[in-house]
């Protein structure tokens, strides 16, 4: 939504796109919206390949990636990590399972 803002495009009606318009447009082309775990792993992976910290994540992460509930702290960078890294030990495990 903020690159249509940035770049100045307009729906239809000539208003701003909104979120929920976004999302309606990648429905209708059958691009299929990245879940946030993925989201969330890959930008906590890339910072801690940076060496990051989870305090300067929070930093970072409050002005470019959405969190559900409130602003990013070093806490919950900790448990959203916990949490992406069950998911995906999960998922991995079932892939395995369906190939088996």
């Amino acid at each position: 939504m903020r690159y249509f803002k940035e770049q100045g495009f307009v729906n239809a009606w000539g208003r701003p796109w909104t979120a929920y318009g976004i999302s309606a447009l990648r429905r209708m082309s059958r691009d299929k919206p990245e879940s946030a775990v993925n989201v969330h792993h890959r930008a906590i992976a890339e910072a801690r390949e940076r060496g990051l910290t989870a305090e300067e994540m929070a930093v970072e992460f409050n002005g470019t990636i959405r969190r559900k509930g409130g602003p990013w702290t070093a806490h919950n960078i900790k448990q959203t990590w916990s949490r992406v890294n069950r998911f995906k030990v999960a998922e991995s495990r079932k892939d395995q399972a369906a190939r088996s």
